[in-house]
């Protein structure tokens, strides 16, 4: 295998790297990549496509553009802006972390390995994308993209996840010392647009000659994966109602868990919870069809009923009341976002009916 050229790939993405909002120009004549940014798009980044976080990333920082807006940021309103981002233990760790940078470090992101890592929700790969991106410290960074542009440029034949080490080493010989970070974003790029999962544009390649996959005609076929079982499934049900004051029902669900510090509707069943106060509601009207829902570990298929509650038999539970003219289905997580909106199309709630009453058993 003919090595990789560092350099061809630096013209390249020089030419055709993505404009994403978090990312500093090559022409950018500042001193300093701004880590608040990219550790924010990182973040999101995490189980989430490029796409979807650039509408989320600008909401983000114009609500809060330092790490310091951040620090005094009100946690409810934080997972609010990060509904439907998914992983919420994400949004949970952000106002954590930066108190401490505020507190700790001055504001100012630490750049070595041991620091980042104590940091509330950065890992190994976080840790490394700051060091490269924000600081240009040569340190290998692998995402998923990186993972088959390396895998196929070197004919691997090991197949995901178990050729993690052997791609990890790879990265580190391949980092150079200078534009390390420019290099890793290049590579991700080059994944993202080019080299892409089903049917790559190896015609555009800029490193096609030296492409092992592509000489033997197996980018198609690598990287190699090991078959997965399919996902368990659960079924459930979820409660969309209203009191007699026209406000919603919704609870914040614990921090620990499916949807952990996020606002949703009461149910049972699909989050494989214990019963608890709120997964013992019966009557209301059940609607037809369900509405499916994928998490990273199972597939939930969920019934939604809907009806009227009496706002004193919740008097003193964690629950919300928010008035339905004041009511934003954006501020919801995805699976709740679901719900809402099945509900909004099989019934009108505005012919509620006494027949229709939720309670608690």
């Amino acid at each position: 295998m003919n090595t990789p050229s560092v350099e061809t790939l630096l013209a390249w993405y020089d030419q055709y790297g993505r404009e994403l909002p978090w990312r500093t120009k090559v022409d950018d004549t500042s001193s300093k990549k701004n880590a608040y940014r990219i550790w924010i798009s990182e973040i999101m980044l995490q189980q989430t496509t490029v796409p979807v976080v650039k509408k989320y990333f600008t909401k983000f920082l114009d609500q809060w553009p330092t790490i310091e807006s951040l620090a005094e940021a009100d946690s409810d309103e934080v997972m609010a802006c990060w509904a439907g981002l998914g992983y919420y233990t994400r949004a949970r760790n952000l106002i954590p972390c930066a108190k401490i940078i505020v507190q700790e470090h001055n504001g100012k992101f630490p750049n070595s390995s041991k620091e980042l890592l104590k940091l509330p929700g950065i890992g190994p790969y976080t840790a490394s994308a700051i060091q490269s991106i924000a600081f240009d410290i040569a340190v290998p960074v692998v995402d998923g993209n990186v993972e088959r542009v390396y895998s196929r440029v070197c004919g691997l034949t090991n197949p995901l996840p178990l050729s993690k080490p052997e791609i990890k080493k790879i990265a580190e010989q391949m980092t150079p010392s200078e534009r390390s970070g420019d290099f890793a974003q290049a590579v991700m790029d080059l994944g993202a647009t080019v080299c892409k999962p089903r049917a790559p544009k190896c015609i555009i390649c800029p490193w096609q000659r030296e492409c092992t996959s592509y000489r033997l005609g197996l980018q198609d076929k690598i990287p190699y994966k090991i078959t997965r079982d399919p996902k368990p499934a659960r079924k459930g049900i979820l409660f969309v109602c209203l009191n007699e004051n026209n406000c919603f029902l919704l609870e914040r669900r614990p921090q620990n868990g499916l949807l952990g510090g996020t606002l949703g509707w009461l149910g049972s069943g699909w989050d494989n919870k214990s019963k608890g106060i709120f997964s013992d509601l019966e009557g209301g009207l059940e609607l037809p069809g369900e509405i499916v829902h994928v998490f990273s570990h199972f597939k939930a298929s969920i019934r939604v009923r809907v009806g009227v509650v009496e706002a004193s038999e919740f008097a003193g539970l964690d629950i919300q009341w928010i008035p339905k003219e004041m009511f934003d289905v954006n501020t919801l997580p995805t699976l709740m976002k679901k719900a809402y909106i099945h509900a909004c199309k099989h019934f009108d709630f505005c012919n509620l009916e006494e027949s229709m009453r939720i309670s608690r058993s």
